[in-house]
This record gives C-alpha cells, structure tokens and sequence, in this order.
C-alpha cells in the first residue's frame, strides 16, 4: 500500500452461531490534485491554456498527486 495506509477488515455479527450477511455495493472515490502556475492574459485563459495542456497529456497525475478517499456504501 502506497503512503502507508490503514486497512481493516470487518467481520460479520454471528448471532445464534450463524453470520448474518447482507450484499452492498460500495464505491471508491480517490481524489489526485496538482497546482500548476501558468501565465496567461485572464483567469479563464489560465484555465483553458492548463486544460489543453492536461487534455494532451502534459500533466499526469500520479499516486504522489493523492490527496484523499471515500467510500460510498449502498445495500443491494
């Protein structure tokens, strides 16, 4: 695991010796952000220019872009 996180697994509540269970669907959302200083004649120039820029790929995030996680849990 990358940064050093945490896991932990969960088990189940056993009543009368039997797992009581129950299907969800969880989902993951990771968050990569990055500052880019550019020069540009107006804040929406600025925007547009980096978008361009990302858009053909020269800024990739990576796992050192990682700034967060969530979990979203819905029953099945």
């Amino acid at each position: 695991m990358a940064g050093g996180e945490e896991v932990f697994l969960l088990r189940p509540r056993l009543i009368g010796g039997n797992a009581m269970t129950k299907k969800y669907r969880v989902t993951i959302t990771e968050t990569l952000k990055r500052t880019v200083d550019v020069t540009a004649e107006s804040k929406e120039a600025s925007e547009q220019i980096v978008n361009d820029e990302w858009y053909i790929g020269k800024h990739i995030l990576i796992a050192d872009d990682f700034t967060g996680v969530e979990f979203e849990v819905n029953t099945i």
